[in-house]
């Protein structure tokens, strides 16, 4: 009687055992990495304009905010603080005046008149141009833009409340001009000269584009954009440029 009672109590050990392995073998484990970012994104400076394009005295080799996979390595001690971004002309480096547009976006221009084969420099990316001279016609200005400030707020979602970014939303009375790459919205300092280290740049996706939307914040994988918010009742300036570096006049707007 005591043998079959173990050994009942045997079979059955053995049946939860084996239930127990296979509902662990089918059963999803959480690792350490899950919901992890497949790879680690960064901004970096990228060409705007295509190779050996024509960059006209009056604008210049525009470099614009590039995202990127991977982390750049920290600077060895006593590295070189020369900036990474460079003109040429051969192999020798060309004296650029470097023109701010808004925070990540800026313009190399070389200071003395030069025309024929030159080259752009990233670190060790480069890519080939053609300096000619300055273009007849100019780029137009935006067409009546209207700037506005949404702040930040509380939402309630499913999963409990949350914030949301502060954002700006831009919109021109009519469509950009043929060949402009992008709308600068930068501050105006109380002197009323442009202060390019603040407000933003965003591409113009579509030549029927006329609304743009710019929060700093970046998503859940992909870091915050470059560029500041601008707020309600700052006096702020909206322009074009294109991908040779030249810039229409700027439009002054207050923000609503």
């Amino acid at each position: 009687m005591m043998r079959r009672t173990n050994k009942r109590l045997g079979q059955g050990l053995g049946l939860v055992l084996a239930a127990f392995a296979l509902t662990a073998s089918v059963t999803p484990v959480e690792s350490a990495h899950a919901g992890a970012c497949a790879s680690v994104q960064r901004y970096a400076a990228g060409f705007a304009a295509a190779a050996d394009s024509v960059v006209p005295a009056d604008g210049g080799v525009l470099f614009v905010p590039t995202l990127v996979s991977g982390t750049r390595r920290p600077a060895a001690p006593g590295a070189s603080t020369t900036p990474e971004e460079s003109l040429r002309r051969g192999t020798r480096a060309l004296r650029s005046e470097r023109v701010e547009l808004a925070p990540g976006w800026f313009v190399l221009r070389p200071q003395r008149r030069t025309t024929g084969a030159i080259t752009g420099l990233i670190g060790t990316e480069q890519r080939a141009f053609v300096a000619g001279p300055a273009s007849t016609e100019p780029l137009p200005p935006p067409v009546r833009p209207s700037l506005r400030y949404y702040p930040s707020r509380q939402v309630q979602g499913p999963r409990g409340p949350s914030t949301t970014s502060e954002y700006n939303s831009l919109a021109l009375g009519g469509r950009a001009p043929a060949g402009a790459y992008g709308v600068v919205v930068r501050s105006v300092t109380a002197e009323g000269s442009p202060a390019a280290a603040d407000g933003f740049a965003l591409p113009i996706d579509t030549p029927e584009q006329t609304s743009f939307t710019f929060s700093p914040s970046g998503g859940r994988c992909q870091p915050s954009r470059p560029g500041n918010v601008a707020s309600h009742g700052q006096d702020v300036e909206v322009l074009f440029v294109d991908a040779v570096g030249r810039t229409s006049e700027a439009v002054a707007v207050r923000v609503r």
